[in-house]
């Protein structure tokens, strides 16, 4: 299955799954991320794989479809590069999450981000 994965990386980060051979000599990557009262994260995607758990308050992330999950301290999330979405702190008190990043090796931490257009599919 892994050397199917690497062949199709499209098709594998649809269903969530990162092909082995793009992390080529994965690193991991930790980040607190802090979201005041009504702050959000903007349109974005990453690179690799990523696990999110909530800290403190509460965060919900959209899809470009514009459907929406909310995550309460303990939640966790994951995302792949295929995902684009926003994650706002739709409260009145801050909110933090901590992501944990599997990406490629070398990965500079300013690439972990990258930003996106808003969709036309959603206005949030």
């Amino acid at each position: 299955l892994g050397a199917w994965l690497d062949l199709h990386p499209s098709v594998a980060a649809a269903f969530g799954m990162v092909p082995v051979g793009i992390l080529k000599s994965p690193e991991i990557v930790t980040q607190t991320v802090s979201f005041p009262a009504g702050s959000y994260s903007g349109w974005h995607t990453h690179p690799g794989f990523l696990v999110s758990t909530e800290l403190t308050g509460t965060l919900t992330k959209y899809a470009t479809d514009c459907s929406s999950q909310s995550y309460a301290p303990g939640q966790s999330w994951t995302e792949t590069g295929a995902n684009t979405f926003i994650v706002k702190n739709e409260t009145s008190a801050p909110a933090s999450d901590i992501v944990t990043f599997i990406v490629p090796g070398g990965t500079p931490t300013t690439a972990l981000r990258i930003d996106k257009d808003q969709p036309s599919t959603c206005s949030k």
